[in-house]
This record gives C-alpha cells, structure tokens and sequence, in this order.
C-alpha cells in the first residue's frame, strides 16, 4: 500500500468520526435541552407572555354557562377606552349590562349604540369583576359610528362568581 492511500484512509475515518461526534453531541445537547425545559415548567405556573395577566379559568360546572368575551389586545391612544384607564389584558365582558355571546361580539354592542353615548363597560382585570363608564367617540373611518378604541380577540370564559 502506498503513502497516498493510507493518507486518504486515514482523512476518511477521521471525518467519520468527527461527523459522529458531532451528531452525538447535537442529541446530547437536545436531550439536555428538553429535560431542563420540562424540569423548568412543571416548576412554575403558567402565565401569558407580555404582560398580560393570566386568566381566572376554571371548570364548567352545569349551574354556569360560558360567555362571550372580548380579551383587549390593544388599546389605542387618546381613545374612549385609553381615557376611561382599559388596558391590554382586560376582558370586557359587557356594554351596558348586555353580555356577549358568541352571536353578540363587542362590535356588535357598541354598534347598537351613536357617537358621544355615555355606556357602562364590564370587565374582568385579574380576578375582580368592575364597571367602567365612558362616552363612546366618533369611528376615525366612519364618524357617524360608535367608537371604543380597542383592538380585541373574542372569547369564552367562565363569568366570575358574584
């Protein structure tokens, strides 16, 4: 055998094994990752990034119905809802005594109502249930229309106990 060839061999088992350590420790390293993940969640409570508070849920039982809901996303500036203190995380619950329902979303109840109508809003901020009174302002694009100054994903949840 010549110089040449017992070069190139030993070129190739010595990729060879380098290219298996290196997948080694990439399983390794994964392995570790996902146990000191799992090790670290199940330590601590869950909670919404951001900020955002984490919501009250609890277990439907039969005496209770869900409701609709609208979880505030965002709050615009120098809007009704920025003026009357809403915040990112609150859950309006309902406008003026009517709840939402997954029929009746939060647009659907400050539509029912003009520009400059003092309303009453429900929330839920943590676990305390409140009302807020504010006078809707005029939609930016439409001003013949109610506006709230809130952006908003609807949900259901569990109403909190009176």
């Amino acid at each position: 055998m010549n110089d040449t060839s017992q070069g190139q061999r030993t070129y190739v088992i010595v990729a060879v094994i380098v290219a298996v350590g290196i997948l080694l420790s990439l399983c390794a390293g994964a392995l570790a990752g996902g146990v000191v993940a799992f090790i670290a969640m199940r330590s601590q409570p869950a909670a919404i990034s951001g900020g955002v508070p984490s919501l009250p849920f609890r277990t439907p039982s039969p005496s209770r119905q869900a409701v609709g809901a609208a979880l505030i996303q965002e709050v615009q500036p120098d809007s009704p809802a920025d003026g009357a203190g809403l915040r990112p995380g609150d859950l309006i619950i309902a406008v003026d005594g009517q709840p939402m329902t997954p029929d009746r979303t939060l647009g659907d109840l400050i539509g029912m109502h003009q520009p400059g109508d003092k309303v009453e809003i429900t929330i839920i901020r943590g676990n305390r249930k409140m009302t807020i009174g504010l006078a809707l302002g005029k939609h930016p694009e439409d001003p013949s229309r109610a506006f709230l100054g809130v952006h908003y994903v609807p949900i259901l949840i569990m109403p909190p106990r009176d």
